[in-house]
């Protein structure tokens, strides 16, 4: 089985659970140019572009989605 690797790339809304008594302020972290890399259409790293692009490497096709909102979901 191949392993298909790709990341997409636009605004990111996500949230991070520092603690129990965390505002949803405080949870809450918007990534203005980040990546969302997939394998196999799991998620394996997200974050900022400039950061994320320097572990996949130029070989990683990346889709555009800079005019939309991408929101985070677990679960």
């Amino acid at each position: 089985m191949t392993t298909a690797i790709t990341a997409l790339r636009g605004p990111v809304l996500d949230f991070h659970y520092k603690s129990e008594s965390s505002t949803a302020a405080e949870k809450m972290i918007l990534e203005s140019d980040a990546l969302i890399v997939l394998k196999n259409n799991t998620i394996i790293d997200i974050g900022p572009t400039k950061e994320i692009r320097k572990r996949i490497g130029k070989d990683v096709p990346v889709v555009e989605y800079s005019n939309c909102r991408i929101i985070r979901s677990v679960g």
